[in-house]
């Protein structure tokens, strides 16, 4: 086969700074070769590295500080053919990096350990004892943060270099994982709630567990169950055990939270009237929940191609939404097959702000004076850009009402007397372009405006400027008064269900922003999937849903950034540089980008809108921020490189995969599968068939056994995604398999009349 081998980094070696992989080729069927990290596409820069020539591989540039200083990590080389095959792979390589972190003004270079030895396989409860080699000085606190499988299991703060946390493994399936843990320091200048406190050491370490026949939890068939009254469900409740073998749970007894939406007996249960509950079940020490739905009647809201809402799949008319934040008309005028481009990744929608704010622009003295403007500035162009390349319209409404002088303008309040009349004409506009789909009129509204749009007394800005109590029912009197689309008023991820209550009072459908609430990363190149689907999109979703506009549908802000980081000096690149810059947050990675797209439609949204598309022009503005600029990137596979394309991959994966099942999408939710903790479920069912979705958030890969009998019968296709830029399909023959997902991967199963 020929010399396949990595010469640098060396076995249990350091490195530190800039330095370089070496790898060792003597086999001329190696067309291209894939480096991994920890068993996972290499990162540099916090972005993953695809494929690269076999000159590339051996001579390739990367910077201890793709890790967190301590750092333990594995690298092996993967040699592909012409086709992209594998062909070979190296014998792995461990090392450690070394990152010295600036402290007190001092450089130091701690590091983590952890009893005990992870080499030979665990089983029952496990003390995990993390040791830091830092030395506690006076009013100093360690902060250990430790996952497992990238799911939270300590957060403590002790006066100590030691901390135990237990877990059971017995809880966990027999096979791989993963420990990590992150040391931080608080003292009395980084107190406690200060942000981003720096790393100063960190362990990632695989281990083995085998439990055998332990019983690892009680299982019911559904997570999620949805039914009309006087509908009945069962939830046929098994053990399952550690080594993936089952047993039906006939001691299980199950309690509902509220008689008066759901009763139960036995292991079944029956819808009484509208509304939600859990109902539990426990057995022989184990529990587990069950969402119960009980729906007045089965439908889904959504958006169609001209502007209206539909509760029922309308071929040609009913659409999911699939876009990102400023799809505007620069980047039409700036890529030539920029909607070729869109629509090979899945996109049906644009967005872009249309309004000119008559008070802030000297945009003419009088009404038709003003109308022109508005026309030729942006309104026709991104209207044509949409007409004439098959996409809707989203419209984004801030030049109208935001930062109070807008809002003003709008009312006749300040600026131009016709500031009224402006407001009137373009939705009128909006409207009779037949494509606009709705208009979100303020970017997280109530950061500025406050938790309701109905204030006791007048709302006053930072500058001064005033709005009367009475300005918003004002301004929603005069478009009221005149055609207009679809509108929302969309709060900030972390806000309160009551004020989304408050604002949806205005509101003709509900769009919901992600609640970011990551105090820290289990990894310095992205957060785990656990703490983005658990902590801020099931914690924004779950906090909210229940204030949505009743009936209508919900778009979910998702997120497609690279990394949150400030630039330091001598860095004249548009995008973060580890070992260069300071990176404040890690962005997301293709996979994960593909997951959150995905997650919802598990989840029954009508479409999302991803945070952001980098504008053109911004890429160069990033070059040339001065040292201490704070930055963040955005997706635009023209200019971002490999970060941004990896992530613009995950988005065509999974966009494309949403377009090609789409009806099957558009459907009321139905009956969710319970396939595990750490795999998050969705169904739906209607005219088309049913769908079946299931999301591997654990960082690890997991093995799950799909039973698909209870949704009946049908023609059965599995489809996956995972990275993109495409989805893979295959028919099936059989109503179940078992199949090992990758972290962050996504199964589909349709099943057609």
């Amino acid at each position: 086969m020929g010399t396949f081998s990595i010469t640098a980094p060396v076995e249990s070696g350091q490195i530190q700074g800039a330095t370089t992989l070496k790898l060792t080729v003597a086999n001329n069927a190696v067309a291209s070769v894939q480096y991994l990290l920890n068993g996972r596409p290499l990162y540099k820069d916090n972005h993953q590295v695809g494929p690269m020539t076999v000159a590339e591989a051996t001579s390739f540039a990367w910077h201890s500080a793709n890790l967190h200083n301590g750092e333990q990590a594995t690298l092996q080389a993967v040699g592909l053919d012409a086709s992209g095959h594998e062909l070979m792979r190296s014998a792995p390589v461990s090392f450690r990096a070394v990152n010295p972190v600036t402290w007190n003004g001092h450089a130091i270079t701690p590091t983590l350990s952890v009893t005990p030895d992870l080499a030979s396989p665990l089983s029952g409860t496990i003390a995990f004892q993390i040791h830091s080699s830092y030395a506690l000085q006076a009013s100093e606190t360690s902060i250990f943060t430790c996952w497992v499988d990238g799911q939270e299991r300590l957060s403590s703060y002790v006066g100590a270099q030691v901390e135990t946390f237990s877990v059971d493994t017995a809880t966990l399936p027999d096979g791989e994982h993963e420990l990590a843990c992150n040391l931080t320091i608080q003292n009395q200048t980084n107190p406690q709630n200060s942000p981003k406190l720096p790393v100063l050491a960190a362990l990632r370490q695989g281990f083995q567990t085998s439990n055998g026949a332990a019983l690892m939890e009680l299982r019911p068939r559904f997570s999620d169950v949805y039914l009309l009254p006087g509908e009945t469900a069962d939830l046929v409740p098994s053990y399952v055990r550690a080594d993936g073998t089952s047993a039906p749970a006939v001691d299980a007894a199950l309690a509902s939270a509220s008689a008066s939406v759901a009763t139960v007996s036995g292991t079944t249960i029956t819808a009484v009237a509208a509304g939600t509950t859990k109902v539990t079940v426990t057995g022989s020490g184990k529990s587990s929940t069950v969402n119960v739905n009980v729906v007045a009647s089965r439908a889904f809201p959504h958006f169609t191609k001209s502007g209206g809402f539909a509760n029922v799949y309308t071929p040609g008319q009913s659409m999911w939404v699939r876009s990102l934040f400023a799809l505007d008309d620069n980047s039409f005028r700036t890529y030539p097959d920029f909607a070729s481009r869109l629509k090979s990744a899945g996109v049906n929608t644009l967005n872009s702000g249309f309004y000119l704010s008559p008070g802030t622009g000297g945009y003419g003295a009088t009404l038709a004076a003003w109308e022109a403007q508005f026309l030729n500035w942006n309104a026709n162009a991104i209207a044509a850009d949409a007409k004439n390349n098959g996409f809707s319209l989203l419209l984004r409404g801030e030049d109208m009402v935001g930062g109070g002088y807008n809002l003003g303008n709008s009312i006749g309040v300040y600026g131009a007397s016709y500031g009224p009349q402006a407001v009137q004409y373009a939705m009128t506009w909006a409207k009779n372009t037949g494509v606009v789909l709705g208009i979100s009129m303020d970017d997280e509204v109530d950061t500025v405006f406050g938790s309701t749009p109905f204030p006791a007394t007048p709302w006053t800005n930072w500058s001064g400027v005033t709005v009367p109590a009475n300005g918003f029912t004002t301004f929603m009197s005069e478009v009221n008064a005149v055609p207009r689309p679809a509108i929302t008023w969309p709060c900030v991820g972390a806000s309160s269900a009551s004020s989304v209550a408050n604002w949806n009072q205005l509101a003709d459908y509900t769009f919901l922003y992600y609640a970011l609430q990551f105090g820290d990363f289990q990894s310095k190149n992205q957060a785990s999937t656990w703490q983005m689907f658990d902590q801020a999109l099931d914690f924004a979703l779950n906090a909210k849903i229940g204030a949505a506009v009743p009936g209508r549908p919900v778009l979910f802000e998702g997120a497609a950034m690279g990394p949150f980081y400030v630039k330091k000096s001598g860095s004249s690149a548009s995008s973060y540089v580890a070992g260069t810059d300071l990176l404040m947050q890690p962005g997301y990675s293709g996979e994960q980008t593909a997951a959150m797209i995905m997650w919802s439609v598990a989840r029954g949204l009508a479409g999302t809108v991803l945070y952001s598309w980098d504008v053109p022009g911004m890429d160069a503005g990033r070059a040339s921020s001065p040292s201490g600029t704070v930055l963040e990137n955005p997706v635009n596979p023209y200019v971002g490189g490999e970060m941004s394309t990896a992530r613009w991959n995950g988005i065509s994966g999974a966009f494309g995969l949403i377009q090609a099942i789409e009806p099957f999408v558009l459907q009321p939710a139905t009956h969710a599968p319970n396939l595990g903790a750490m795999i998050t479920t969705g169904a739906k069912s209607g005219a088309a068939g049913t769908l079946v979705l299931a999301i591997n958030k654990s960082e690890v890969p997991r093995t799950v056994s799909v039973d698909l009998s209870p949704y009946g019968s049908g023609k059965i296709t599995r489809y996956r995604v995972l990275n993109g830029p495409s989805y893979a399909s295959v028919a099936l023959s059989g109503t179940s398999e078992t199949i090992t997902l990758a972290p962050s991967e996504t199964v589909v199963y349709t099943l057609a009349p």
